[in-house]
């Protein structure tokens, strides 16, 4: 799970963890469009990671 964090984090998506859930926590004055632009790094991490557990 840190390993998830540190990436979303590195492509500027604030978030934190527990255990096994990532927090999607956006400030109340978000559009769509930047909810759309952080979920595509949301999409992107989980694809890389998804890619890792594919044999």
């Amino acid at each position: 799970m840190g390993k998830i964090i540190g990436m979303l984090k590195a492509k500027k998506f604030m978030t934190y963890s527990h255990e096994n859930m990532i927090f999607v926590n956006p400030a109340l004055i978000i559009t769509e469009e930047q909810l759309r632009e952080e979920m595509v790094k949301v999409d992107e991490v989980l694809t890389e990671v998804d890619s890792w557990l594919t044999i």
